[in-house]
Protein backbone atom coordinates (compact mmCIF):
# COMPACT_ATOMS: atom_id res chain seq x y z
CA UNK A 1 0.00 0.00 0.00
CA UNK A 2 1.25 3.46 -0.78
CA UNK A 3 1.37 6.37 1.67
CA UNK A 4 -1.72 8.06 0.23
CA UNK A 5 -3.85 4.98 0.83
CA UNK A 6 -2.48 4.56 4.34
CA UNK A 7 -3.31 8.20 5.15
CA UNK A 8 -6.82 7.74 3.77
CA UNK A 9 -7.30 4.58 5.86
CA UNK A 10 -6.06 6.43 8.95
CA UNK A 11 -8.51 9.29 8.42
CA UNK A 12 -11.41 7.00 7.54
CA UNK A 13 -10.93 4.84 10.62
CA UNK A 14 -10.57 7.91 12.84
CA UNK A 15 -14.13 8.72 11.75
CA UNK A 16 -15.73 5.28 11.97
CA UNK A 17 -13.79 4.07 14.99
CA UNK A 18 -11.31 1.34 15.76
CA UNK A 19 -11.90 -1.76 13.64
CA UNK A 20 -10.03 -4.76 12.27
CA UNK A 21 -8.79 -3.23 9.00
CA UNK A 22 -7.44 -6.49 7.56
CA UNK A 23 -10.72 -8.27 8.21
CA UNK A 24 -12.63 -5.35 6.69
CA UNK A 25 -10.52 -5.68 3.53
CA UNK A 26 -10.90 -9.48 3.40
CA UNK A 27 -14.68 -9.27 3.80
CA UNK A 28 -15.05 -6.40 1.29
CA UNK A 29 -16.30 -3.94 3.88
CA UNK A 30 -13.39 -1.66 2.97
CA UNK A 31 -12.75 -1.37 -0.76
CA UNK A 32 -10.75 0.82 -3.10
CA UNK A 33 -12.83 2.08 -6.01
CA UNK A 34 -12.48 4.35 -8.99
CA UNK A 35 -15.25 6.93 -9.29
CA UNK A 36 -16.87 7.89 -12.55
CA UNK A 37 -14.78 11.07 -12.43
CA UNK A 38 -11.63 8.92 -12.43
CA UNK A 39 -10.61 9.64 -8.84
CA UNK A 40 -9.76 6.84 -6.42
CA UNK A 41 -11.69 6.43 -3.18
CA UNK A 42 -11.72 4.17 -0.18
CA UNK A 43 -15.24 3.09 0.64
CA UNK A 44 -16.33 1.59 3.95
CA UNK A 45 -19.78 0.07 3.63
CA UNK A 46 -21.85 -1.98 6.07
CA UNK A 47 -25.59 -2.04 6.60
CA UNK A 48 -25.14 0.69 9.25
CA UNK A 49 -22.17 2.70 7.98
CA UNK A 50 -21.43 4.22 4.57
CA UNK A 51 -18.32 6.41 4.38
CA UNK A 52 -16.15 7.13 1.33
CA UNK A 53 -13.02 9.24 1.14
CA UNK A 54 -11.01 10.53 -1.81
CA UNK A 55 -7.50 9.06 -1.54
CA UNK A 56 -5.76 12.05 -3.16
CA UNK A 57 -7.26 14.83 -1.00
CA UNK A 58 -8.64 12.96 2.03
CA UNK A 59 -12.00 14.66 1.49
CA UNK A 60 -15.12 12.75 2.44
CA UNK A 61 -17.66 12.23 -0.30
CA UNK A 62 -21.09 13.68 0.35
CA UNK A 63 -24.17 11.52 -0.09
CA UNK A 64 -24.78 13.22 -3.45
CA UNK A 65 -21.21 12.53 -4.59
CA UNK A 66 -21.48 8.87 -3.56
CA UNK A 67 -24.71 8.44 -5.53
CA UNK A 68 -23.27 10.22 -8.57
CA UNK A 69 -19.76 8.75 -8.54
CA UNK A 70 -20.13 5.25 -7.08
CA UNK A 71 -23.57 3.96 -8.09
Amino acid sequence: MNKSILKAIEKLYSIIGDRDILNDIKTDILTENTCRNGRAVLWYLTENTDVAIYIDTLELLTETEKEKELF
